[in-house]
């Protein structure tokens, strides 16, 4: 089901990708244990790139009704703050933030969006719910 994360101490070493490229993996920090994007393989993954300017975003005032929404639709949502972690955003071609990346369950990226996001649009497009 859906699963909201914060990502932190996150490590990554890859170049910039475009849509339909394999995803990056990269490994953060989750309450204490190290985590890889890949751990979350079969599953869409919804990265949602943060920082301090963009902290009152709609993508993030949709975030928590979002993750509720898409429980039970095998997905997970990882917030990144490109404000300590600007390696792995940059790898996705993301610079300034609000912004979104989508990873189908087969790795690869589906969607990068920038900018006021409406993400509630962008995953019914992608879920068809």
């Amino acid at each position: 089901g859906g699963i909201l994360i914060d990502a932190n101490d996150s490590q990554c070493n890859a170049q910039e990708v475009k849509v339909g490229d394999k995803a990056p993996d990269f490994t953060f920090t989750k309450d204490g244990k190290s985590v890889k994007l890949s751990d979350f393989e079969y599953y869409y993954v919804i990265l949602n790139f943060t920082s301090s300017l963009s902290a009152n975003s709609r993508v993030n005032s949709d975030m928590a009704i979002l993750t509720e929404k898409y429980k039970n639709a095998d997905a997970v949502f990882i917030t990144i703050s490109i404000d300590e972690y600007g390696d792995v955003a940059k790898q996705y071609g993301i610079s300034s933030a609000p912004a979104i990346c989508i990873i189908k369950p087969d790795g690869t990226i589906d969607t990068v969006e920038t900018g006021n996001v409406d993400l509630a649009k962008t995953l019914k497009l992608v879920f068809g719910i």
